[in-house]
């Protein structure tokens, strides 16, 4: 018998780097824990073992073009969407620390000062 009272929430914090995304995600999070509430804490890229790998790349000394950073993150999230997000459809409330929209705008201004 499929529950009927189930409820399903993607929430993502948007904004500019340093302006408290993470933060507020850890803190939605904490406070679904504190009300018994199941859920994931999902940052991009991350979680997957490929997400990880894309994070340490983009965090190094590598000089890469827009493109090509766009690709990595791209491929980041298809895994994470495969691994992690499409289960979700099962239950499982999400606090989601960046979604696509800001991901981007921020390859956008990455263009522009090149």
């Amino acid at each position: 018998m499929k529950n009927t009272n189930l409820f399903i929430a993607f929430i993502a914090f948007e904004g500019l780097d340093g302006s408290g995304k993470t933060t507020q995600s850890r803190m939605l999070h904490k406070y679904f824990e504190s009300k018994n509430i199941e859920s994931i804490l999902i940052f991009d890229p991350g979680i997957t073992d490929l997400g990880n790998r894309v994070r340490e790349i983009v965090k190094s000394p590598i000089t890469m073009n827009p493109l090509a950073e766009a690709y990595l993150f791209a491929a980041a999230r298809s895994q994470l969407v495969e691994e992690v997000i499409t289960p979700v459809k099962r239950g499982e409330e999400n606090a989601y620390d960046t979604c696509e929209v800001s991901r981007l705008h921020r390859n956008k201004s990455i263009e522009k000062r090149n």
